[in-house]
This record gives C-alpha cells, sequence and structure tokens, in this order.
C-alpha cells in the first residue's frame, strides 16, 4: 500500500468526529499523518488542540475564525495561534470581513487554507496581496476541483492563474465526489482542469485530502478517496503520485516541529454560541432508502403516533425512533 497522508480531514464533536475516531480512520485506512481542519459550525477546539498537543510528529491543526463580533473573533484567533494551530480555514465573507485576522495569520507565518478562492475576483485579490505582504504566509486551497464546464471561465480569469502559480499557493485535491460532477466516480469531468493545475501549479504544490467524515454524507468510502488520482488513469509517473497522495503534504507541513503549543483556557461564549440544535443533512446528494417492509412499519407507526397528532412531520417521527433505539443501546 502506497503511503499518504491526509492533507485535509476534519475533526469535531458532535458532527465531525472525535480526536479518537480521526486517529482510528487513520489507522484504519494506513495514513500515516494528517491535517485536521474543523468546520465553522462546529467550533471543537479541544479535540483539535488536544491532536496538536499529543500527536505532534503525525496531526497538525487548522482553526476557524469563531465568534460572534470582530473582538470576539480576534481574541480567538490569538489563542488558537498560543495552542499551535498551523492556520484557520476561512471561506470568502470570512476574508472580506475579517482584515485584521490576515494580518495576525501573516505576522504569525501561519497558514490559510482558502475555500473557494476564485469564487470571487475580490477575495482571489486579497490573497494574492497577502501573500505578497507575508513572506512566510502560505495558502491551501481545499476541494479546489472544477468540472470541464465551470473551468471554461475560470481559465478566463487572470487572477486565477497569477494565484495558481505562485510559489507560496498549495492546492488540495478533496471532496472528490462533491463538486459538481456529472460523471460517476472516478470523474472524468475533472480531468482537464487537473491537467490545468498541474500546468501552472506544478506536482510539487499539490496534495491530497479525504474530507473526513463528510465523505459518507455523499454515500463515498474511505477506499475510493484513497484510489481516486490512480483511478483517473491520469499520465502521471508512479513518483508523481506518490507525490501527491504523500511527499508534498510531508515537505510543507511535517518536515518542520510544528508551531509551537501553551495550554489555553478556552471562554465559555465559544459553547454559548455553538448551535447545539443545528440539522444535518444525513445524504447531501442521495436520497436515504430503506426496505419497502421496513418504510411500511414506519408510516403504519407515524399514522397512529403522537407525534402526527401534534403535527409533527415525518422526518421528525423518524428522528425521535432512531433516538429511542439508540438510548436502548
Amino acid at each position: 500500500m502506497e503511503r499518504v497522508i491526509d492533507a485535509y480531514s476534519h475533526v469535531g464533536s458532535p458532527r465531525y468526529g472525535t480526536l479518537n475516531d480521526a486517529l482510528d480512520n487513520m489507522k484504519r485506512y494506513g495514513i500515516s499523518k494528517s491535517v485536521l481542519v474543523l468546520a465553522k459550525t462546529v467550533p471543537d477546539f479541544k479535540n483539535l488542540f488536544n491532536g496538536i498537543r499529543m500527536f505532534p510528529d503525525i496531526l497538525r491543526g487548522i482553526g476557524i475564525p469563531f465568534g460572534g463580533s470582530p473582538s470576539e473573533r480576534e481574541a480567538l484567533v490569538d489563542l488558537q495561534l498560543r495552542a499551535g494551530v498551523s492556520g484557520l480555514r476561512m471561506e470568502p465573507e470570512e476574508v472580506k470581513s475579517n482584515p485584521r485576522i490576515l494580518e495576525r495569520l501573516g505576522d504569525a507565518g501561519r497558514w490559510i487554507f482558502a475555500i473557494n478562492p476564485f469564487g470571487n475576483s475580490d477575495v482571489t485579490e486579497i490573497y494574492l496581496n497577502w501573500l505578497a505582504r507575508f513572506p512566510n504566509g502560505r495558502i491551501a486551497a481545499p476541494h479546489l476541483l472544477v468540472t470541464e464546464t465551470q473551468m471554461e471561465e475560470l481559465s478566463k480569469n487572470p487572477f486565477v492563474k497569477e494565484l495558481l502559480s505562485h510559489p507560496r499557493f498549495y492546492v488540495i485535491f478533496s471532496r472528490h465526489g462533491g463538486l459538481g460532477s456529472r460523471l460517476p466516480y472516478p470523474h472524468h469531468d475533472f480531468i482537464p482542469w487537473i491537467h490545468y493545475v498541474l500546468k501552472h501549479a506544478g506536482i510539487e504544490r499539490v496534495m491530497w485530502g479525504s474530507e473526513f467524515p463528510v465523505i459518507y454524507s455523499r454515500n463515498e468510502s474511505m477506499m475510493q478517496c484513497r484510489e481516486w488520482l490512480s483511478q483517473l488513469r491520469l499520465d502521471l509517473e508512479q513518483e508523481q503520485i506518490q507525490a501527491i497522495m504523500h511527499d508534498n503534504a510531508e515537505r510543507v507541513f511535517f518536515s518542520e516541529t510544528g508551531p509551537s503549543h501553551s495550554d489555553v483556557h478556552l471562554p465559555e461564549w465559544i459553547d454559548e454560541q455553538f448551535d447545539h440544535k443545528q440539522f444535518v443533512l444525513v445524504y447531501n446528494q442521495a436520497p436515504v432508502k430503506v426496505p419497502v417492509y421496513l418504510y411500511d412499519r414506519l408510516l403504519t407507526g407515524y399514522l397512529k403516533s403522537e407525534e402526527l397528532q401534534r403535527g409533527d412531520i415525518f422526518s421528525q417521527y423518524i428522528i425521535n425512533k432512531l433516538e429511542q433505539c439508540l438510548m436502548a443501546e
């Protein structure tokens, strides 16, 4: 089995799993090292910081700009940097509305994990200016896959080529099955864009990420993710595939000791601002199918239920049944 480093794997309970879940996934699928990334909806800094502290040789951590006000977000960024994060995951609106956070990351020489860096020309230009101002800052762009149709528009934007060509801009191919492909796995309509990226960024600035455990909401498997690049049958040498799957991430994230870390106290307002009642799609793109006999029992039960009498919808009845089953374990 080839060596693999996962440059984009989520952590964060509830929804994205615990640190132990991430470690078990690595062991199960032969992933030697991982970059663990928080998502903006689940600020589980405890699991992220524990990973950085307890497993400095195999884990790096990427935080988020969380908080209800600029002062809260900026204070929490400083706390995350003291705790040892390598950078922050940022979406376009977060980049535009938090210039002081960009300054802090640049001054500290940390990473920006840039979601959709080409979706807005203003944001792309902000990133180019940031790289010019901060010689130790680096950007990695997860999920950077587009179809051949989408590529036609992107290739007309001069900022796209300029950012891809920058020596401190890195591409992470992740979310392989959730980025608009109209073809089944391994999604051959991404191939023109992959060649475009390799032409301008070069093999040495491209990495692979699984997006564990979000893959399961797309009904994908970890082995599909691991084998995706090889299954595309690109005209790449084995050494080049190994560079994308392992060597590049080893060089840029793990060849040096990670950022220094210290114990920090998490403010209570983090938990207060976290939406504990948020809903999550079980499957993002595919319906959940059940055998007809099971559906019949569910429907019959719902039609006789207190939930129906209260006016609750069918999905709430199913959630209640799942909760009862789990509580009984």
